[in-house]
């Protein structure tokens, strides 16, 4: 039984923060550069109602909304959350990177 009430409070609590930000100007407002803890920089633009993110100077991969402040890259390597402070603004970034190994192919 404690289990099942959990499992409805977690999904309640999804279904509650799933909602994507609503219009262009919303996604706006996560525009700009971030320094992170590691010393690279994330840039993200915001073009024709899409946002984009940019680590250093490598590629640049449109943003999926997975709620109002998260996102996640069109590749998937890219997981990024924008902290908001209690007025609102954006005060910073979380950013979780996806690893992807991969293995040599043997050479015949």
């Amino acid at each position: 039984m404690r289990h099942l009430l959990t499992a409805a409070l977690l999904a309640s609590a999804s279904l509650g923060s799933s909602a994507a930000p609503q219009n262009s100007q919303d996604q706006a407002q996560f525009q700009g550069e971030y320094d992170l803890q590691d010393g690279s920089r994330l840039s993200i633009n915001h073009r024709h109602r899409q946002l984009y993110a940019r680590l250093d100077d490598g590629a640049t991969a449109s943003l999926i909304a997975n709620g109002p402040t998260s996102f996640t890259s069109s590749n998937g390597q890219l997981h990024i959350e924008f902290i908001q402070s209690a007025n609102g603004s954006v005060s910073g970034v979380r950013l979780t990177r996806q690893e992807i190994l991969a293995e040599r192919k043997k050479s015949y």
